[in-house]
């Protein structure tokens, strides 16, 4: 099996061609552009360094979300478009999953992924290692391959999370650009039982995507483009400003 693996989910742009033993071609870069001018670009890049055509793939997977919420249009109508135009499926990749296989192995430690949400707020969740891809002693959550996420996925305050963390009394890794914003603050609350993931594993590339795309193609878990859309996880500051402002004139 042979994917494309989109990420556009933050500042990170990033296109992989991959298959099940090893990534063929990446491309991720970080230069401030915008998306839909970086995006289909990368894209005939790793399929040109690849030797290979869309019609060469099995599937797409993309990054679902949460996150940006241009960036996760972008990426979900670049998808569609290319799953459309070669008769292929999508596959609704998390993005904090995603996130949490780029720290690899966790040394039996809880993985958190945190995407800056703004407003001192992070999207997080908690991830597991699983035992040969099964669920963890008993923890009830979604396993899509060599974790599990436990409880779900949410937009919450920093010190909400780093409260409920350290009543939990485990290491946790911390990953994500989120670190840029909250590192100082994570490792005075985690009284050394915090670690911080290095810089490499902190922005999500597309291999990331892949590997946990891969996955969930084997387990039949990809969808017909028309059913794909964004996982935002709250709505949008314009949206928010709006039900403000009527709450105000109400």
């Amino acid at each position: 099996m042979i994917i494309l693996a989109v990420e556009s989910s933050g500042n990170v742009a990033s296109a992989a061609i991959a298959e099940r033993s090893k990534i063929l071609a990446e491309y991720t870069v970080n230069i401030g552009k915008t998306h839909s001018q970086t995006l289909l670009p990368m894209i005939d890049r790793v399929l040109s360094d690849a030797e290979m055509s869309v019609n060469d793939l099995d599937a797409i997977a993309v990054s679902r979300g949460p996150g940006s919420f241009t960036g996760l249009r972008i990426g979900s109508a670049t998808a569609k478009g290319l799953a459309a135009s070669a008769g292929i499926p999508i596959i609704d990749v998390p993005t904090l999953e995603a996130l949490a296989v780029g720290v690899g192995n966790a040394g039996g430690r809880l993985i958190c992924p945190i995407i800056d949400a703004r407003r001192n707020e992070v999207y997080s969740a908690l991830f597991e290692e699983n035992d040969r891809f099964g669920s963890v002693s008993g923890v009830q959550g979604s396993t899509h391959g060599p974790l599990t996420r436990i409880g779900q996925e949410r937009a919450l305050g920093m010190e909400q999370l780093l409260a409920e963390l350290t009543a939990m009394d485990r290491e946790v890794i911390f990953v994500g650009d989120a670190l840029r914003v909250h590192a100082e603050k994570i490792k005075a609350a985690g009284n050394g039982k915090f670690i911080l993931a290095p810089l490499s594993a902190c922005d999500l590339r597309a291999g990331c995507v892949a590997t946990v795309g891969l996955n969930m193609l084997e387990s039949g878990k990809a969808i017909d483009g028309s059913d794909h859309t964004p996982v935002y996880l709250r709505l949008s500051s314009a949206e928010r400003e709006r039900l403000e402002q009527g709450k105000e004139l109400g």
